[in-house]
Parts: C-alpha cells; structure tokens; sequence
C-alpha cells in the first residue's frame, strides 16, 4: 500500500484541529480530539513546532496553535515536513541505486511513470489548503473524483 505515514497523517489532523480551534490548545487535548497517544502528539507536535507551523506557550494556560494562518498551510507542506519529499517509489530517492537500472533511472519507464505520478500527486496535495479543510462541507466538490 502506498500512503501516508501514521505520523504525517496525525500532523494533518493537529494542525485541522489548531485551525479548527483557533486558541492555544494543550497537548492532552489534542491527542484526546485526534485520537493519538499523548506521546506520539508531542513527537509531532515538535516537528510542527521545528517547521514553522505552530507555536509554543508555556505556563498555566500553555499549548499549541498555529503560527500562520490555515490559509497558509498546504497539505503538501504539512506531509512533506513530517514524510520528506513526496514519492510514490523509493526509486524517486536521489541517491537510490537501482538494482535494474543502476542510477540511469531516467531510461527506465516505471522510473518515468512514478516519478509523473509522485508530480502530480504533489501538485494535487499543494493545491490544498488548511482552510480548505476547515470548510463545513463533509467532502468539498474539489476534492471528488469525477465519475466516469
């Protein structure tokens, strides 16, 4: 299965929720709404805090919220932080050797197809926006596959 990693997946699901909020929320309370072990919220919450995206209170009244606005937040930029560059196959690595084709990927035609395939998820996940997100519509009609 190709997709996201149980941590970039809950980095998703804090920021929403920072946005959601809109106030300095506390560790406890967010692994409690996204359901994720208080642990593993911090783990992320630092990597979130370390790229720019939250900001940190200490003190009585302490938390977390967002340091820019949700309309400033893409998807893409939220999983590229936690998961590294988007990449359907390992292949798309830089420095990966391939067994097949050594590091002459670009004569290979599922080194071409992955790679167009990762571009384009890319694009997809940058045209996303947290605020979109934050929509009150279940499914927004952007998001829909058309049906053919």
């Amino acid at each position: 299965m190709i997709g996201l990693t149980r941590e970039a997946d809950g980095a998703l699901r804090i920021v929403w929720l920072l946005g959601k909020t809109g106030e300095v929320t506390d560790a406890g309370t967010i692994a409690e709404c996204v359901a994720v072990s208080p642990k593993f919220t911090l783990k992320i919450l630092r990597q979130l805090l370390q790229g720019g995206l939250v900001t940190a209170q200490r003190g009585k009244n302490g938390g977390y919220a967002l340091a820019i606005s949700p309309s400033e937040i893409t998807v893409r930029r939220i999983v590229e932080l936690i998961d590294g560059p988007i990449a359907i196959n390992r292949c798309q690595e830089e420095d990966f050797f391939c067994s097949r084709m050594g590091y002459d990927k670009g004569s290979c035609r599922f080194h071409c197809l992955f790679a167009a395939v990762s571009a384009r998820l890319a694009r997809d996940l940058e045209s996303v926006t947290m605020d979109m997100m934050l929509s009150d519509e279940h499914c927004p009609s952007e998001f829909l596959i058309p049906k053919k």
